[in-house]
């Protein structure tokens, strides 16, 4: 395996969250089937990124679920334990970004 092709999947992980920053849920969750996101192994990354596309799909138990599951990995670890989308603060409106 090369060092491309082992590092590649995080940047289509990325890329997901990138659509959903910029608003296009659609296409995010169109790019997370064509990788078969929930097929992968359960890493901290994956874990959060389909955290993401629950809580854009207005599914809060699922976003906590995901997110109690990626806290479990390493609890003894500091990393961010939720997703920084609007759940940090839901009266921010979302709007789709000028391109």
């Amino acid at each position: 395996m090369t060092e491309y092709s082992r590092v590649y999947p995080l940047h289509k992980l990325s890329h997901i969250l990138f659509l959903l920053s910029t608003g296009n849920l659609a296409q995010a969750i169109q790019k997370s089937e064509e990788i078969q996101i929930t097929e992968q192994s359960a890493t901290s990354f994956n874990l959060y990124v389909r955290a993401g596309l629950r809580w854009y799909s207005e599914d809060k138990e699922g976003t906590i679920e995901l997110l109690k599951q990626r806290y479990l990995l390493a609890p003894d670890d500091n990393h961010y334990a939720l997703y920084h989308g609007p759940i940090s603060n839901p009266t921010i409106q979302r709007r789709k970004a000028p391109i």
